[in-house]
């Protein structure tokens, strides 16, 4: 069974506006509180949750512009235009996008969660106090000590408390950018699974924004061995899914998308979606970071479009997913 344990309800507070919840039993890289936002609807029984992106703890370059507590912000989604550190400024949900107050936002009127990221381990990791192996470091420092890669234990708390409080629900999304995306392609089948436990009948949707796993022809299976090493990221596998545990590392894409379809079979409870360019340079450098014992994979012209679209056809499949793939790097 992947469902997380129930847990209780958020607390109330008026309509449209956002609250801030402190998760004292969810933790961060560096140990301190979780927390989430809500904002209550006065007309929809429905729900949606939002998992922030922000890059991954993996080496002392990541590390070093990955938030490790909610306080922290990362200042900018393009490596051209300038990844020059953290903002000490607080995660928070803005007003543009999914979170848009517009008729044309088919979410307008749903109840929202905003989940701050700072965990470093793209909403899976199972490891506490954990520390880098030789080869990871480097000048900044931002590898050294203890690092708390709880993203697993983070999106349990997360997905209990949030459907203990919206118990009707007729149709509920799970949805997130850059690490949040995958985050929500990892944890789609623990909230689809959750549900169904409480006797909800409720439709899912899960859309990521920017971020997919790919299959091991792009993505090397030794990346993926050192996610997995390095964040105790099996933990967030099903163990009823034998395809999710390849011998050499690899298998997440398609181990995962073979255990969905056979949890849950019939297109009326789950469907999916992605939006990404064709030339994502934050997860291009992501995929193809060197890293110690491992050949990455590299993407030369045309070879991410290429995974994005074997992504699409051959690891979920059209009938359950839809895509919207735009030109460019951002």
């Amino acid at each position: 069974d992947a469902a997380p344990p129930i847990g209780t309800p958020l607390p109330t507070a008026a309509p449209g506006q956002w609250q801030y919840v402190d998760l004292p039993n969810a933790k961060c890289r560096d140990g301190s509180n979780a927390g989430l936002y809500v904002r209550y609807s006065d007309t929809s029984d429905d729900f949606f949750i939002y998992l922030e992106g922000g890059g991954v703890c993996l080496n002392d370059f990541f590390c070093g512009i990955n938030p490790k507590n909610v306080n922290q912000t990362m200042n900018a989604e393009s490596v051209i235009n300038g990844v020059t550190g953290l903002l000490a400024v607080k995660q928070a949900p803005g007003n543009e996008g999914i979170f848009k107050n517009d008729p044309r936002n088919p979410v307008a009127s749903w109840n929202a969660v905003y989940v701050p990221y700072c965990t470093g381990d793209i909403w899976g990791g199972g490891r506490t106090n954990a520390t880098f192996p030789a080869g990871f470091e480097g000048l900044g420092g931002h590898t050294a000590g203890q690092h708390q890669f709880v993203g697993f234990e983070t999106t349990s708390v997360v997905l209990g408390r949030v459907v203990a409080t919206f118990p009707d629900a007729k149709k509920t999304l799970i949805s997130g950018s850059s690490a949040g995306g995958i985050g929500a392609l990892l944890n789609a089948h623990r909230l689809a699974a959750l549900l169904r436990s409480q006797g909800s009948s409720a439709r899912g949707y899960v859309v990521s924004d920017s971020a997919v796993p790919f299959a091991d022809k792009y993505l090397a299976a030794c990346t993926q061995k050192n996610w997995r090493s390095l964040w105790g990221l099996d933990g967030a596998f099903p163990e009823d899914c034998p395809d999710c545990f390849a011998a050499d590392g690899g298998g997440m894409a398609t181990g995962l998308s073979r255990y969905f379809m056979k949890k849950f079979p019939d297109d009326t409870q789950v469907l999916g979606g992605l939006i990404s360019s064709v030339d994502d340079e934050i997860i291009k450098l992501f995929y193809s970071t060197a890293l110690p014992g491992c050949t990455p994979t590299a993407y030369g012209l045309g070879t991410y479009q290429a995974a994005l679209s074997d992504f699409r056809d051959n690891v979920v499949g059209r009938q359950r997913f839809a895509t919207y793939f735009m030109p460019g790097t951002l």
